[in-house]
């Protein structure tokens, strides 16, 4: 096994917690309504818990996503999948989402530093320290430009650029 496929299969993982936070989020869900119906008891840190859920499982979701050609686009070259033209619009395309990736996670970890430095809290109503929710955006973004790396790299080495055992077409 490449040291390409190692980190790849080890992106591919993470999908496993992003996995267990949809379950968990839909198990806090039945909990606010089963608390709230029978015993009108509100449960404000469920409720915000599954709201920041969702930005932990989109954030950790879309290397795996990624490596498994899973994001959603159009592709109009897909009959050519292979050809000279297919693999310079690959690369064009990683490249550019390498580029957008790095901008985020560079300029959200400043965020993500500056919200610890300065102490600033989540204007809602358990208030936690906005780091704490922040920090994924910019180690999902990382992870995600770490994706596009490999796949640039398989692509110039004429390999195939997504996991070949979990490949999915959603191309529209």
């Amino acid at each position: 096994m490449s040291a390409l496929e190692a980190i790849d299969r080890g992106l591919r993982s993470v999908r496993h917690v992003a996995a267990v936070l949809t379950g968990a989020m839909a198990v806090a869900v039945l909990a606010m309504i089963v608390l709230r119906q029978a015993f009108q008891i509100p449960a404000p840190f469920l409720f915000e818990g599954t709201e920041f859920a969702v930005l932990f499982v989109t954030m950790l979701a879309a290397a795996p996503l990624a490596s498994q050609d899973g994001h959603i686009r159009v592709d109009v070259l897909s009959g050519q999948r292979g050809s000279r033209r297919w693999r310079v619009t690959e690369l064009l395309s990683a490249s550019i989402t390498l580029a957008f990736t790095l901008l985020l996670a560079v300029g959200s970890a400043y965020l993500t530093l500056e919200s610890l430095e300065r102490g600033h809290a989540m204007m809602t109503t358990l208030q936690p320290p906005r780091w704490t929710v922040m920090w994924v955006i910019p180690v999902g973004m990382a992870l995600l430009a770490v994706r596009q790396v490999i796949t640039i790299a398989r692509v110039l080495r004429g390999e195939e650029p997504y996991a070949e055992d979990e490949t999915t077409d959603v191309g529209l």
